[in-house]
């Protein structure tokens, strides 16, 4: 194939990789399970034809948040850390701070309130000074997971946890990373 149609292909995967993630989301917003996973496993298969980890990570985290939500704890771990190593080899503070969101959903959904709370402060430090936003279905599980926690664990005890993860966020990432964190390893 000349480099002009191999380019064009390429520009079209992208395309159609782009369009499968957003249509997750959607379906993902809509509670649309199924719907949200077909895309996502669609979107994933063409990142990783294309050899493109940014493209996994972004499908890899969408199936994370899926099992998270109908489940799904153990492949939830798996999707979710292996996206956190996909976004932190690539350097995107940002996504590696929405990986956290999610694993903190994790964490509270396996009986870890703390660690959650460590987490969800270490989303935010990754965040800030970086202007980044969230979408709704990421700030609508960070603040489900944030008054769960702050519940049980009292406000004291919750506001601790959540300021030593913005400050130690580059550790409690690193405790992910390397299987440390008792309920986010396999």
């Amino acid at each position: 194939m000349p480099l002009d149609e191999r380019a064009r292909a390429e520009v079209s995967a992208h395309q159609h990789h782009g369009r499968l993630n957003n249509l997750g989301g959607i379906h993902f917003e809509q509670h649309e399970w199924a719907e949200a996973r077909r895309a996502y496993d669609e979107s994933l298969a063409i990142g990783r034809e294309l050899g493109s980890k940014e493209l996994e990570a972004f499908a890899v985290l969408g199936l994370g948040s899926v099992s998270l939500n109908v489940g799904e704890l153990e492949a939830a771990g798996r999707e979710l850390r292996a996206a956190l190593v996909l976004f932190a080899e690539l350097g995107s503070q940002d996504r590696v701070g929405s990986c956290c969101t999610y694993l903190a959903a994790l964490a509270r959904a396996t009986g870890d309130d703390a660690e959650a709370a460590r987490l969800l402060g270490a989303a935010a430090g990754l965040r800030d000074g970086t202007g980044t936003t969230t979408d709704f279905s990421e700030l609508e599980i960070a603040e489900q997971t944030r008054s769960a926690v702050e519940a049980s664990l009292g406000s004291g005890a919750f506001a601790a946890a959540l300021r030593a993860g913005s400050v130690a966020k580059e550790q409690v990432v690193a405790e992910v990373l390397g299987g440390r964190v008792s309920t986010l390893s396999e």
